[in-house]
């Protein structure tokens, strides 16, 4: 199996690849640093498999994942994530990924993607099935919350954890008035009434 490996950091691949190196039946047949590297390599390179990374620096891996279904429709889509919440695995998901691999998995857990994938199978790391299986025992209430998009949950959690407005911008590698604008509308989404009350939301979510 071709396997297409898209991710911004140079050392996240090597890691990666070298595993694969040592893997019987699959093969990386190209490197992407972002979404447009990957999808020049596409048509070139053509992949069974693309590892993707949701977080890239030109945009966000889960819009890509549609397009990548239109350019090659019967490749396999492993996301690649340090996120592991269900939104962002509902997602990937829904938007026709075959699986969602999270970054802390062990070696061992990267053969069994791959082969789950390769035969058509959905995988899933077990922490994010254990997630799944205790939302289906305790299921919540429909919020408010559930009008946030992934990135503004994203940015909502780097408030709660008490980054300011400057530094969740050089995080996520955006602009302070783009950050402003995301709080602004999660204000209204949520039915704040100042953004003030918008940390404290964050923190008892």
């Amino acid at each position: 199996m071709r396997i297409l490996i898209a991710d911004d950091h140079l050392l996240v691949r090597a890691g990666i690849r070298q595993l694969i190196d040592n893997l019987d039946d699959f093969q990386v047949v190209g490197e992407a640093s972002n979404n447009r590297e990957m999808f020049d390599m596409l048509a070139d390179k053509r992949p069974d498999i693309v590892l993707l990374d949701i977080s890239m620096p030109d945009g966000s891996g889960l819009d890509s994942i549609q397009d990548i279904r239109k350019e090659l429709p019967n490749v396999k889509i492993l996301v690649l994530s340090m996120h592991s919440d269900l939104q962002h695995v509902n997602e990937a998901l829904t938007g026709g990924a075959d699986g969602f691999l999270v970054k802390d998995a062990a070696p061992a857990e990267l053969e069994l993607a791959l082969k789950a994938v390769s035969r058509t199978q959905i995988f899933l790391s077990p922490s994010i099935s254990n997630l799944l299986v205790e939302a289906w025992k305790h299921p919540k209430p429909i919020t408010r919350q559930g009008k946030l998009s992934p990135r503004q949950q994203e940015i909502l959690d780097l408030i709660a954890e008490g980054y300011s407005t400057r530094e969740i911008a050089d995080l996520l590698d955006l602009s302070i008035k783009t950050i402003e604008t995301h709080r602004s509308r999660m204000v209204h989404s949520l039915g704040l009434k100042r953004g003030a009350e918008l940390l404290r939301y964050a923190l008892n979510q």
